[in-house]
């Protein structure tokens, strides 16, 4: 049994074996010596051995604020030293110590999976999570999922890597979000985004992470870029619009704009546009910040930012226009190709014609056509096409690289560069000679919409092409009907219309189609499909009945020229259309009463509408039309004829009167 004198003494030789251990541990590393407050290694080895302080110069020190200070050095020196002394220079240049010690073993780790990352072995990074599995902590996790993600030669299909990935869910689901932390988890769904991983193991991990409870947690504990690089992810992957999380940016929009970075502010706006999320104040906050969103950005985010416009349908940005248009030559040079192709495709759309980014633009155009990808110029011309802006040395250069374009490019771009010559009236017979040369490819493997885009363009340019229209009427006339929209069919059949070029197979498959068609289908496009039928002396009982049938819908709907081509092309096929001209009359009947109802509108205000009657017929009279062909219209009723005449003065007391005389009475 120990005395309490004895326990005291032992304990203090216990403590006192710690201090020896830990002073002697310190003197053998560089970060032990500087909590000594020694020098360097190369300082410290070049003083002798008698430079090192002993133990006695040494003594415990009570806690401090951040803690208790093991050793504390006390000078042996007789000299005293100077007030202003130093142990280091006065400019030495001081660096942050990463409060991270090298000799954490999950802080080693992480290090040594960026380092394999780098050299893009993924095998290795998948051994090492294999190795050390077990010891693995959140940080470890997301790096692992990071540096896999940015490596295009992994096998997605690889049993270690899906076996990370059940693991990763597991790890998110038993130990929770904030085990994980908001960032990894960020990070985490980021890189799914970006690899656009949808196998069932990353599904599951978006889904868990899209619940309500969650996407709330993520905005409130997250910091811009967190919240950006989520959003991004859900916009990515395409997938069920996660509501809360959206929700919730929105309603801190003023906050994530105000402390956001420009890029994180563009991908979250960006993602918005994409997934079709309306997002009034954030774009409203947006548009605030316009002058520091293009200070601090660059030239792509400025374009994202008028693309995500543009895409949710918004009014146009007009602080954001104004910055633009007084940053255009900024934009031009210091943009890449994309870049300005998307700022023109969002003024296109937002219909905003910007003067000094299409003189830029102008300016640039040899650049522009040489560094850019077929997409960017196609995006380029159409958008300029689409605001009717004349751009003569753009177009010039487009059509120099015609062949470039037509090789390298999608059937979409080239379509819309065909598109954008045949709109501005500009011939292009090099653009027009690809085409037909690679007419095959581009069929096969284009969109319905392409495909009649490119057959329109050759119909507008008055320009002949054999093969191309072949090759549309043998491999894609179902394609086009079955496929495609109503207006992609009628710009099709016109194109064939318009150059005589029958193509048996298109109409055969409108024929069979055309109940859908003309129901879905917009005037214009019922219209060019019958004009089509007409001019090239096609018969097509189907068509036309269904035309005859939506006859009011056709008339009300549509414009003049439509019902007069519509009707020309009864003519034609000598075709019967008793609805469509009865809808016809009563449309110029009901216009010119609105003109003369409108031009007679200071005076007096008479009843709506009385009814006259005499012993064989009754009329319902609006006295307030003046229209001169009021009473010009035939009527039947019990077998009888009636005609009224025509008014000079086209007033309705001279109607009433001429009524009165010819046996009428007011019934009402």
């Amino acid at each position: 049994m120990r005395t309490n004198g004895e326990t005291m003494l032992s304990c203090k030789a216990y403590c006192t074996k710690v201090v020896i251990t830990a002073y002697f541990a310190c003197l053998t590393s560089r970060q032990g010596r500087m909590v000594l407050g020694l020098s360097s290694n190369s300082a410290f080895d070049s003083l002798g051995s008698s430079t090192v302080p002993s133990l006695s110069q040494f003594h415990l020190t009570s806690p401090g604020k951040r803690g208790f200070t093991l050793l504390s050095a006390t000078s042996t020196s007789t000299q005293t030293p100077s007030r202003h002394h130093h142990r280091y220079p006065k400019n030495h240049q001081w660096k942050k110590r990463d409060s991270r010690s090298t000799y954490n073993p999950a802080f080693r780790r992480n290090r040594k999976i960026i380092e394999i990352g780098r050299d893009n072995k993924w095998k290795e990074i998948l051994l090492l999570y294999e190795k050390d599995r077990e010891y693995f902590n959140n940080v470890n996790y997301a790096t692992t999922m990071s540096q896999l993600g940015r490596i295009r030669s992994l096998n997605r299909r690889d049993a270690l890597f899906n076996l990370f990935l059940i693991d990763l869910l597991e790890q998110i689901e038993h130990r929770g979000l904030d085990w994980m932390g908001v960032r990894q988890i960020s990070n985490i769904l980021y890189t799914i985004g970006k690899m656009n991983l949808k196998n069932a193991t990353a599904r599951k991990i978006v889904m868990l992470l899209s619940r309500d409870e969650n996407s709330k947690w993520l905005v409130e504990q997250g910091n811009p870029q967190d919240i950006s690089n989520a959003a991004w992810a859900f916009a990515k992957l395409n997938i069920t619009v996660p509501s809360a999380l959206f929700r919730e940016i929105e309603n801190r929009a003023a906050w994530l704009v105000t402390l956001g970075k420009p890029q994180a502010i563009a991908n979250t706006v960006w993602s918005f546009a994409t997934l079709g999320v309306p997002a009034p104040l954030l774009l409203s906050e947006v548009e605030n910040r316009s002058s520091w969103l293009i200070e601090e950005g660059n030239p792509q985010i400025v374009a994202n930012t008028l693309w995500s416009f543009a895409t949710l349908g918004t009014d146009p940005p007009k602080k954001l226009f104004t910055e633009v248009e007084s940053r255009a030559e900024w934009i031009v040079k210091e943009g890449t190709p994309q870049a300005v192709s998307n700022t023109l495709w969002a003024c296109a759309k937002l219909n905003v014609v910007s003067p000094k980014l299409l003189e830029e633009v102008e300016k640039h155009s040899d650049w522009f056509v040489k560094e850019g990808k077929p997409q960017n110029i196609a995006n380029a011309v159409w958008a300029l096409a689409s605001l009717g802006v004349e751009s003569p040395l753009l177009f010039q250069k487009v059509d120099q690289r015609a062949g470039w374009i037509v090789r390298e490019g999608s059937p979409q771009a080239i379509a819309n560069c065909a598109w954008a010559f045949a709109a501005m009236g500009i011939p292009s017979p090099t653009l027009c000679s690809e085409v037909e040369k690679r007419a095959e490819w581009i069929v096969n493997n284009g969109n319905p919409q392409a495909v009649s885009n490119i057959l329109w363009s050759y119909a507008t340019l008055n320009m002949q092409s054999p093969k191309f229209f072949n090759e549309m009427d043998s491999k894609y006339a179902v394609k086009i009907v079955k496929d495609g929209s109503p207006q992609a069919v009628a710009n099709s059949l016109w194109a064939c219309g318009t150059l005589e070029h029958f193509s048996p197979n298109l109409f055969s498959q409108v024929d069979e189609h055309a109940q859908e068609l003309v129901q879905s289908g917009s005037p214009q496009a019922v219209a060019n499909m019958a004009w089509a039928f007409a001019k090239l002396n096609v018969d097509s009982p189907t068509l036309f009945d269904e035309v005859e049938k939506c006859a009011e819908w056709l008339v009300r709907e549509g414009t003049k020229q439509n019902i007069k081509n519509t009707m020309w092309a009864f003519e034609k096929m000598n075709l019967d259309s008793p609805n469509l001209k009865y809808e016809f009359r009563k449309r110029e009947f009901h216009e010119k009463r609105h003109i003369a109802a409108s031009a007679s509108a200071d005076t007096a205000k008479r009843p709506q509408t009385i009814a006259f009657s005499n012993k064989q017929h009754q009329i319902t009279v609006d006295f307030n039309d003046t229209c001169a062909n009021h009473f010009s219209k035939h009527g039947k009723n019990n077998g009888s004829t009636f005609k009224a005449r025509l008014f000079e003065k086209n007033t309705s007391r001279d109607k009433r009167k001429f009524l009165e005389k010819s046996g009428w009475t007011i019934t009402i």
